[in-house]
């Protein structure tokens, strides 16, 4: 898929049946949003890519992408952690659950230091 200005957005090659073919569509018609600074939009096509019931190859991806697609809507970490805790719940063994699982890890309030190892830890259960 190419964006308005012929740069490639994503790639996808060989047979696809038709809900995943659009699910891939949609990915890169987000992918193309969130480029060119336009989350909303972007948030809307992820989510049509992860298809609610529609459980399509991509959907854990599409989640993702809609967690950053949220994040950057001004909605923060809020918007971002209900998206990734479903691919937590609804994908646990996808490359995708593992990219999303960091929403238990703290950056101390100083942010983060290569010489202080403290400055990033997990979480304590609540």
């Amino acid at each position: 898929m190419l964006d308005e200005r012929l740069t490639e957005a994503r790639r996808f090659i060989g047979f696809l049946y038709p809900a995943d073919f659009v699910a891939q569509l949609e990915v890169g018609l987000g992918l193309v949003h969130l480029y060119h600074g336009r989350p909303q939009l972007a948030l809307e096509a992820f989510e049509r890519a992860a298809g609610g019931s529609l459980d399509t190859g991509v959907a854990p991806e599409a989640l993702y992408w809609a967690g950053v697609a949220a994040y950057r809507t001004g909605g923060g970490l809020a918007a971002l952690t209900p998206r990734w805790e479903a691919i937590r719940t609804r994908h646990p063994g996808s490359d995708w659950a593992m990219r999303a699982d960091c929403l238990d890890v703290e950056i101390a309030p100083g942010g983060f230091s290569m010489a202080d190892p403290e400055s990033v830890r997990l979480a304590q259960p609540v």
